[in-house]
């Protein structure tokens, strides 16, 4: 039998949710959730499909909605097997309106009408993490549906698991306040990497290679780890740089496999990896340091468990195998790039794992402090998701790491760096960079 909400839930329905002043940022970690109530609010073990969802928070956010709930199994929550089915999520305002989001159907609908269907973008719809996970947070911006602060929310689940009763927040005038974070070097930084999936040969292709230079002259790293510049030869590669950067023909040395180019204007040798899906270049920077920076592009789609996982955890089991054979002549390693991490979490895990080599994973945010998510497509129906990852070994220290979205920045900034608004639009993922120091 379905149990009964706690009284705390009970008391949230009744005078809304606590207001806190700071953002709920959907990056899969659930640190920023302390204080707002993880309730028990259905039975375990009575789905009808692989969501069991039996514990659940709510807050609002101004006209923004945050939801956190458990699945009472690891699940992809965007995409599986279709004898899991899929769970729904209900958003009903109290004038009457309301949205339905179908989380593996990866689709939205106004009104109980399925034929009325609207882009994730229109309500600001996300989940994290992309990964697999017992328990996901997910936002979706009511303010498109006319509702306003003071309004009250009912939430409900289907499809797989229903809880016993709705769930109630009232919308508030909390304005979540977004900052615009630096782009300038960090001081002490040895060496600046970013990493840049160019989308089918934006680098090169002449309605985009335009945007993408700005984007590099901006940020001026050291060493770019590019993807999907597609049978791109590599002189080819350091001679786009050459260009975009303004630089003299040489200045960039490049290498590439499978579409995935280490780019460095330090010296760099490129020792022989056997990989598929990545390059590893060895840099050497002017203080005399040695970096092992490998750029990775692994396999894309699938769920947990499926034949695409399989493969991203065995590619990154190579590049750690690699990665083995020049340690030794290295001061601190780098992987960087686009990890379609859709599947399981073993990728990561396996990277950063204690028999590993030491690597662990950094967690970039965008500079408005607010988002981090690295690719977004309005187009599809996945939402905004981390895809892009960026692991170092324990002797990289971090000193700084962002997402850069030119959407984020100020008209200021944008004339600063010599960027315009929609240059991050050139491609679907978004640039991460990383400030590094050597050791202590």
């Amino acid at each position: 039998m379905k149990t009964r909400l706690s009284a705390a839930l009970l008391m949230a329905c009744i005078g809304g949710v606590a207001h806190s002043s700071d953002p709920i940022v959907l990056d899969g970690r659930f640190d920023d959730w302390g204080g707002i109530p993880f309730e028990h609010v259905d039975a375990p073990d009575d789905a009808a499909g692989a969501f069991d969802v039996c514990r659940v928070s709510a807050v609002a956010r101004g006209t923004e909605v945050y939801l956190r709930f458990n699945t009472g199994r690891v699940i992809t929550i965007q995409s599986g097997p279709k004898e899991e089915g899929t769970l729904t999520v209900e958003f009903e305002t109290d004038a009457g309106r309301r949205l339905t989001v179908d989380l593996r159907g990866r689709s939205l609908w106004l009104d109980e009408d399925p034929a009325h269907k609207i882009g994730h973008a229109e309500v600001r719809l996300q989940t994290a993490p992309t990964h697999s996970s017992e328990q996901f947070e997910m936002r979706v911006d009511l303010a498109a549906l006319g509702a306003a602060p003071g309004d009250g929310v009912t939430i409900r689940f289907g499809g797989s698991d229903e809880i016993e009763a709705p769930i109630r927040v009232v919308l508030n005038d909390e304005v979540i306040a977004r900052g615009h974070g630096s782009m300038e070097r960090a001081p002490g930084t040895t060496v600046r990497v970013a990493s840049q999936n160019v989308w089918h040969n934006g680098l090169t292709k002449p309605e985009r290679r335009e945007a993408i230079g700005r984007l590099l002259r901006a940020v001026d790293a050291d060493v770019y780890c590019i993807q999907e510049e597609w049978r791109t030869p590599a002189e080819e590669v350091g001679a786009a740089f050459d260009a975009a950067t303004g630089s003299a023909p040489g200045t960039w040395h490049a290498a590439t496999t499978g579409g995935a180019a280490v780019v460095s204007r330090h010296p760099i040798e490129f020792p022989e990896s056997g990989l598929g899906r990545g390059t590893i270049g060895i840099v050497t920077m002017e203080t005399g340091e040695r970096i092992a920076v490998t750029s990775v592009h692994f396999k894309c789609c699938g769920y947990d468990g499926s034949m695409e996982d399989r493969t991203r955890v065995e590619e990154v089991r190579g590049v750690l195998d690699a990665l083995r054979g020049v340690s030794a002549r290295c001061d601190g390693a780098v992987i960087a790039g686009d990890w379609n991490l859709v599947g399981s979490a073993l990728p990561v895990t396996v990277a950063t794992a204690g028999g590993g080599i030491g690597m662990e994973r950094v967690m970039p945010m965008h500079l408005d402090g607010v988002e981090c998510y690295t690719w977004r497509d309005e187009k599809q129906g996945f939402t905004p998701g981390m895809l892009d990852v960026v692991v170092r070994s324990r002797d990289m220290r971090v000193l700084r790491s962002f997402v850069l979205d030119t959407a984020d920045l100020t008209e200021a900034q944008l004339r600063e760096k010599g960027l315009e608004r929609g240059d991050s639009s050139a491609s679907d993922h978004l640039m991460v960079v990383t400030d590094f120091a050597i050791g202590d």
